[in-house]
Formats: C-alpha cells, sequence, structure tokens
C-alpha cells in the first residue's frame, strides 16, 4: 500500500474507532473495525475481547473498538470494582444482532452501559425489546453541537433518543450536568459523569517563566477552536514578552494537514507531537508540558483539561469548561482573552498546586456519582 493510501486508510480508521461511521469504498472496505481491528499505521489496533472470556455480572460496558476506549472502560469498570460492582465489557465490533444476543446471554447484566453509541440504535432496539428486565444506557460522550456535526453521529443520536420514547428500559445519557435535554425527553435522559482514575504521575518537570511549554491538543473540529488558541499563544510572545514553547498534538493526518499551513504562516516555532494512548498522554503532562490550551466553543465535560489540573499543569479553557475557575474560561473567540488567562496562569503558577487538589476533590465526587447511579440500576438477587 503506498503512503497516499496509508493515509486515507488511516483517516478511515480514525473515524471507525469511535463507531461512527462505515467505509464505503473499495480502498478502506477491509479496514473497517467490525472486520480488521488494526489501523495499517498500527496507531489503534486492538485484540477484540473473546466473547468465551466473559462471565456473569452485574455490569455490561460496550464501547468502540479502539486502544483509547478500552482505557477509559478499565478506568469505569476498576471505579467500579473498588465500591464491590463486577462488570464486563465488549468493545463493539459488529453491526449485526447475533453477537451481543449471545453476549447478553453470557453475561446476563442487569443494566448495559453503550458508551459513545457503540452499538447502533437499531440492534439496542432489539435487544431491549428481548431483554425487558435489564436497563440499557445509551451514552453519548459529545457535545450536542458536535453531535449534530457528524452525520452519522446524528442519525444514531436521533434512533437512540427515539428508543427511549418506545421502551420504558432505554435511557440516554450524557457527562454534561445540566442535562438540559431532561426538559424535553421527560424521565428517559440522565447524567452519567465520566469517572476520572485520579491515581496520576506527580509532576516532574519544573516550571521555568524562561521557556514557557503549551500544549494545544484535540480532535479535527471546528468547536476545537485550533486557531485562536495559536494565535493566542503568539500573543503571549508579542505582548507579555513570555517565551513559548508551541506543542500541538492534532488527531490524524487530515488536521495536521489542514491546519500546519496557517501555523507556518503565523511564525510560531511548533513542535508535533503524535495522539498516544491516555496513559502516556497523562505522563507526558507530568513532564513534558506547564500549559494545557483547551479553549473549546463547546464541551460535553473535558477529559483532558481534568487531566491536565490532576497533574499539576495550567490550565487555560472556555464557558464550556464548567469545573475550571472563571479566571480560567476566557472568551474563546477571543485570542487576546486566551492570552491574559494563560499569563495570568504564568504568573500565579504557584497556584496551580490548589487546583490541583481542587481537581482531585471534584474527579472523586464524579467518581462517587458514577458509581451511585450505576448503583441504582441494580437490585440485589
Amino acid at each position: 500500500m503506498d503512503q497516499d493510501a496509508r493515509r486515507k486508510a488511516c483517516e478511515t480508521c480514525d473515524r471507525n474507532v469511535r463507531g461512527l461511521c462505515v467505509a464505503k469504498n473499495q480502498l478502506t472496505e477491509a479496514l473497517v473495525i467490525r472486520d480488521e481491528p488494526a489501523c495499517p499505521l498500527g496507531k489503534h489496533s486492538v485484540d477484540p475481547v473473546p466473547t468465551d472470556s466473559l462471565s456473569p455480572a452485574p455490569v455490561l460496558f460496550f464501547a468502540p473498538q479502539s486502544q483509547w476506549w478500552a482505557e477509559r472502560t478499565q478506568v469505569r469498570r476498576d471505579i467500579l470494582a473498588e465500591s464491590g460492582i463486577d462488570s464486563q465489557f465488549y468493545l463493539a465490533d459488529s453491526k449485526s444482532l447475533s453477537p451481543y444476543l449471545s453476549i447478553l446471554e453470557q453475561v446476563e447484566p442487569q443494566i448495559v452501559v453503550n458508551n459513545a453509541m457503540a452499538v447502533q440504535p437499531e440492534v439496542i432496539r432489539e435487544l431491549a425489546s428481548r431483554y425487558k428486565d435489564t436497563t440499557f444506557i445509551t451514552v453519548n460522550h459529545s457535545s450536542l453541537a458536535h453531535t449534530i456535526g457528524s452525520a452519522g453521529c446524528a442519525l444514531w443520536f436521533g434512533g437512540h433518543l427515539d428508543n427511549t420514547r418506545r421502551l420504558l428500559n432505554c435511557l440516554y445519557a450524557s457527562p454534561d450536568e445540566r442535562n438540559e435535554l431532561l426538559a424535553l425527553a421527560k424521565n428517559s435522559v440522565i447524567w452519567l459523569p465520566n469517572p476520572i482514575r485520579t491515581n496520576v504521575p506527580d509532576r516532574t518537570r519544573e516550571f521555568d517563566r524562561a521557556n514557557v511549554r503549551v500544549l494545544i491538543t484535540c480532535r479535527d473540529d471546528v468547536v476545537k477552536n485550533i486557531p485562536t488558541q495559536v494565535i493566542a499563544a503568539g500573543l503571549l510572545e508579542q505582548t507579555f514578552g513570555h517565551h513559548i514553547t508551541l506543542r500541538l498534538q492534532v488527531k490524524g493526518i487530515k488536521t495536521r494537514t489542514r491546519v500546519e499551513p496557517f501555523v507556518s504562516a503565523t511564525g510560531m516555532p511548533v513542535e508535533w507531537v503524535p495522539f498516544m494512548e491516555r496513559s502516556r498522554f497523562v505522563e507526558s503532562l507530568a513532564s513534558e508540558v506547564d500549559i494545557v490550551f483547551h479553549a473549546s466553543f463547546t464541551e460535553s465535560f473535558c477529559y483532558v483539561a481534568m487531566e491536565a489540573l490532576l497533574t499539576g499543569c495550567g490550565v487555560v479553557g472556555s464557558p464550556a469548561i464548567r469545573f475550571l475557575p472563571d479566571s480560567l474560561r476566557p472568551n474563546p473567540d477571543s485570542a487576546t482573552e486566551i492570552s491574559e488567562a494563560a499569563n495570568w496562569v504564568i504568573s500565579h503558577f504557584d497556584v496551580m498546586s490548589a487546583l490541583q487538589a481542587r481537581a482531585h476533590k471534584q474527579a472523586s465526587e464524579l467518581n462517587s456519582r458514577f458509581v451511585k447511579t450505576i448503583r441504582s440500576f441494580i437490585t440485589v438477587r
């Protein structure tokens, strides 16, 4: 496979590991996750969970087939296990009904959590119709703006919401604590917090005002606001005189191809950082980064900002990241305001230890609420 073909294949893999799309051209057809879980560049290879290894448990997680979701699902299982709740998980690799029927027969769950809408609404509807004593919760982890921005995601979003109208044992969930959709969907929408692993590496990088390392990390999405944040990093140098090393970590070759000409035109020196699994990413925050920019226009939660705080990094977000203090939530449409907030962080970096402790408390509260919500659907047998 030549370089261009490999690039196109990997871009398709990037989409399919999130469980949102299906490849429809001859070049990438064999790379659809349900047929072949390995990305040709080796970025997203995940060993499928063998169904014969599953055992009975009150909770069953479905998740997209990617390393990122394998790690996030394991965090959920670990936090439940600490509270005495057993669970099983399966990385969704099929669009047909029969594999999931087999899985439910083996696990006999009281609650099925369909993370990131990994299993499409038609399959969930049929499963819920057959297993009326099991609660099926489909979680949309994206903000609604991002959800509607993707054609496949929007269709599944509507389908899963429709399931809640048809079947009493189908619920829709979001990690957005405001849960504003509840007003329209009555009792079929719940808040299910994102659990967070709090035992992160201690910060090893010494903060040096003479060389501030700023990270911008995101996927290919207009709501992530990359250009304005790059300008804000430049203003930190031009307006406030700080020496900035900008690290850009964008997901997929396609995103870098779109962003790189603009970044080059600004004259900002940039270190391009590859996307990495969650554990390595958190380690890099503790050892290689001072401030994380995540001034996005909309968020359902924001793992990046929370994990950056937990490692002791400074964070400049936006009003969409609701767990941040107001001083770190500038207008995302203003590079000037983002740079002013970042300058405040640089000038008061000693405050980050207090924000780190605050983040640990917030994460612990989210974990407790996650366990409490899951437990509410389990009956003692």
